[in-house]
């Protein structure tokens, strides 16, 4: 029933596609940047610090731009950005300087930081405040079940290039390094693919002001 409204269903499918999106690359990354850079495990948790400080400060600002451009638009762009970074990381190899690499990361928490906001309040602002717990439910859960997703099925894409030669050292062998790099970039493109169609549907039935249930 709570999924005819079409801002549950409209908030939920794009926090899905976000979630499965960024914990997809979050699993490949610190693989590409270990196996294939050769990074320590130390320095690959500082290369990804662009992601942990863009996300928030473009997020904080997210409510102004909804206010003046509409939340579809903000949304619409943060997903489309986010579609671009995927993309272009997807071309990754051992060649890449950080520099631009880090550049790509920041792009796709840049996409992140503007969708994200405006697709939770989706749900939440879809629903009267008797449902704010259920509202809060479908948040988390749409979160998790993103996250499983992107894991397990770019996990497997990952796994289908690369097989057996997957190992610390996999740096130090180029056949695998190159299987490695190939299973990264089908699966950040998988997971650009998946999220230009929940561009389209966001384009087609995202309601600018959501009606609470009941209302």
């Amino acid at each position: 029933r709570l999924f005819r409204l079409a801002g549950v269903r409209v908030g939920a499918l794009g926090i899905v596609a976000l979630f499965f999106a960024l914990f997809g690359l979050f699993y490949l990354n610190a693989q590409f940047l270990q196996d294939v850079k050769g990074y320590s495990p130390l320095l690959t948790g500082v290369a990804v610090l662009p992601v942990a400080v863009v996300m928030p400060v473009i997020s904080a600002r997210t409510g102004q731009l909804a206010a003046r451009f509409g939340a579809r638009a903000v949304t619409v762009a943060g997903l489309l950005i986010l579609v671009a970074g995927l993309t272009l990381l997807s071309f990754g190899d051992a060649g890449t300087p950080y520099w631009a690499y880090g550049l790509l990361l920041a792009l796709v928490s840049a996409g992140m930081g503007l969708a994200m906001p405006p697709l939770s309040g989706m749900i939440v602002h879809s629903l009267p405040p008797s449902h704010a717990g259920v509202a809060s439910g479908l948040n988390s859960t749409t979160r998790e079940l993103g996250s499983a997703l992107g894991v397990a099925v770019l996990g497997t894409i990952l796994t289908a290039h690369v097989g057996h030669h997957l190992s610390p050292a996999i740096h130090d062998l180029p056949a695998a390094r190159d299987s490695f790099v190939a299973g990264f970039g089908v699966g950040l493109r998988v997971g650009a693919v998946l999220l230009l169609v929940v561009t389209a549907v966001v384009l087609q039935q995202h309601p600018e002001r959501p009606r609470p249930a009941g209302r």
